[in-house]
């Protein structure tokens, strides 16, 4: 190891256990030209890199200061002209800053006088926490201090450890060495330098050594290929499964037809930007390590989940911090022989969360193909959601189903590459009031590509918030078609509109507003069927009764109140059995009109919570539907109506085509 000695400004050597105590410079480059190399200091050419010779002067007078005869630096300390000592070199880097009795940060991006405590701060957006080498220069100090620009002391690691936590995802236990940031996951490692870039491609590699205690040869040139190098030898020292949970939260896409080898190991450290809470969750039951590579397959042990859809994952002994599940990366048999135990990760499918096996589940020895098969096809277009406007009205987006196809902001709803092929999609998405306990908004989603035309719509309703949107899903199979317009509803609390446009290419903007609720009932009116109208009128006239400035309104608001006795039996039924409960089935043991009642009362409120089967009437989600305020104004005002509109409303009788609208 080549040390300065800052009092006689020359280069020493030393060798084993003789290093004295040195201080060492973790910084970024400026262009190579502006650097102080080991041949300018061997020369005795400093002075012709000005910018470099400031940088050199300045740490050195540091180190004197604070009583260090030694000093490095990698810029003039390493001869990069000798690949031999080039690559023990970067071997050797983690432990060279280890060693160090203090470590200087050096800041050139940084203004004298800067406030890293303010968002706007030059500390925070100083490119030294993007950089791969910084990584390793934070992590292996003891003791280590910032400088800015000129060379004054902004703090230590200690001091500013929480806005570096907030910077570099890195918790503070590790940081500070409370914990050994060895025990940390591989994924959330990885996670680290997911932000961080590098000159030279392999470099992204090669500057994690130390972080993952491995060792390698530098082969620069290999491009990727020393990133897989990477994950192969850290496959040789440990069991951590979460070398394989690479791609977590990306959207999910349509998977090659025939399936692609997606290859088991990450290409990019981008691909574990999704990683920081991914933790170990071990199995006594497994061995210690399940990795092996052969032949060009990784041999593991997993325990594997097949869904109904026949995709399946393999369950990893990790997932995230604090909760009950792991991560299951997505698997596809070579062949379909079902003796076979060969797989490939296919291309376009990504890894989701699982609930935790059970410790008594038994895995199964597989083998994965380690290559990424290239594949052929020209580049896929993708679709996506986008959810807008609902943290305006204090709405939190809660849930989502299917989950496999969202992100936290975003949904790619299909990725297409043959311009024939039609694609349907719908989800549910669940946005739950966080200032109230009132009903729960249920956003339908639909997305359909026809040829080239690409389409969605959405249907919104309420629902209690125990419904669950699995159940939702199942119950809304065979939602009719001329139902999904709904745009707009209540909870009780605030009215929303919901609208979905392609603002973008490719992408549709859902955009949740608030809305008047007279607007929302004549809505209502206008774009349901003359039946559906029916039944949606009726259900909000104890709240308003809309104006009639529209012939389609008025006309709907006649139908609705048409059969005033029947609806006022419905409202005494709905009453009745407002406790149900979920999932319950009323048995009308063939009593005709008891059931023409119940057909009335969907037509009533939230009676879209009623499904009419074969052993009965059930309950989709219990909840009390009506006060007994609302009640009794709903009766007056049917009351009301009937008296003032009787001759009106016998000639609207034939207009009635007594259409059963038992769905939504």
């Amino acid at each position: 190891m080549r040390l300065i000695n800052v009092e006689t400004d020359e280069l020493e050597e030393f060798f084993g256990d003789d290093i004295p105590e040195y201080a060492i410079l973790s910084h970024t480059w400026e262009s190579p030209g502006e650097e102080v190399s080991f041949d300018d200091f061997v020369e005795g050419k400093t002075a012709t890199r000005e910018y470099g010779a400031q940088k050199l002067k300045g740490f050195c007078n540091q180190a004197r200061d604070d009583g260090y005869t030694y000093a490095w630096i990698d810029t003039c300390c390493i001869d990069k002209r000798n690949a031999v000592e080039l690559g023990e070199a970067i071997n050797s880097m983690f432990q060279w800053y280890k060693g160090a009795a203090i470590c200087y940060v050096y800041l050139s991006d940084v203004l004298p006088g800067d406030d890293f405590r303010r968002p706007e701060s030059n500390f925070i957006s100083s490119r030294w926490f993007r950089r791969g080498w910084t990584l390793q220069e934070l992590l292996a100090p003891d003791e280590l201090s910032f400088f800015d620009r000129g060379w004054t002391c902004i703090g230590t690691k200690g001091d500013m450890s929480t806005e570096i936590e907030a910077i570099t995802g890195i918790p503070r236990q590790f940081l500070l060495g409370w914990e050994n940031f060895r025990t940390a996951s591989v994924a959330q490692r990885m996670s680290w330098a997911a932000n961080r870039k590098t000159t030279r491609k392999e470099d992204i590699a090669y500057c994690l050594l130390g972080i993952f205690d491995v060792t390698m040869a530098m082969i620069y040139g290999e491009g990727d290929r020393a990133l897989i190098r990477l994950q192969q030898e850290i496959i040789k020292h440990t069991g951590d499964h979460s070398v394989l949970a690479w791609g977590l939260d990306a959207a999910e896409s349509i998977a090659e037809t025939p399936a692609q080898s997606a290859g088991i190991l990450a290409t990019t450290a981008a691909e574990f930007a999704n990683c920081g809470s991914i933790v170990v969750k071990k199995q006594d039951t497994r061995p210690a390590n399940t990795f092996d590579i052969s032949s060009g397959r990784l041999r593991v042990q997993l325990c594997l989940q097949t869904f109904p859809s026949g995709e399946t994952y393999g369950l990893l002994d990790c997932g995230p911090q604090g909760t009950e599940q792991v991560v299951a990366i997505p698997l596809h048999k070579v062949v379909s022989d079902v003796a076979s135990n060969e797989y490939l990760r296919p291309q376009g499918r990504h890894p989701i969360y699982f609930p935790q096996p059970i410790s008594n589940s038994v895995p199964k020895d597989i083998q994965i193909l380690m290559e990424r098969h290239e594949s052929s096809h020209t580049k896929s277009r993708r679709y996506w959601f986008y959810v807008d406007g609902h943290k305006d009205m204090d709405l939190e987006l809660s849930d989502i189903h299917p989950t496999v196809r969202w992100e936290k902001q975003r949904a790619m709803i299909a990725e297409v590459t043959d311009s024939n092929k039609t694609v349907i999609h719908r989800f549910l998405a669940r946005f739950r009031a966080l200032s109230s306990q009132s009903q729960d908004f249920i956003a339908m989603l639909e997305f359909q590509l026809q040829g080239l035309q690409a389409k969605a719509r959405c249907h919104v309703m309420t629902f209690p918030r125990r419904t669950t949107l699995d159940f939702l899903s199942q119950t809304l199979t065979n939602m009719k078609p001329e139902e999904f317009e709904r745009r707009s509803a209540t909870n009780g609390v605030v009215c929303v509109k919901m609208t979905v446009k392609e603002e973008h290419l490719a992408t549709f903007v859902v955009r949740l507003a608030t809305m008047p609720t007279a607007e929302h009932l004549e809505e209502v009116a206008l774009t349901h069927s003359r039946a559906h109208a029916q039944t949606v009128a009726l259900a909000q006239m104890g709240l308003y009764v809309p104006q009639a400035r529209e012939v389609k309104a008025t006309h709907a608001l006649k139908a609705a109140v048409r059969g005033n006795r029947s609806r006022k039996a419905a409202l005494a039924l709905l009453q009745q059995y407002s406790k149900t409960a979920e999932g319950e089935i009323i048995d009308l043991q063939g009593n005709q009109e008891l059931d023409k009642q119940f057909k009335d009362m969907t037509k009533c409120n939230h009676g879209y919570q009623w499904t009419r089967q074969r052993a009965g009437w059930r309950c989709l989600g219990g909840a009390h539907f009506l006060t007994n305020e609302q009640f009794d104004t709903l009766n007056d005002r049917l009351d009301l109506k009937t008296a003032a509109n009787d001759d009106e409303l016998q000639m609207e009788d034939a207009v009635d085509d007594g259409s059963d609208t038992t769905g939504l």
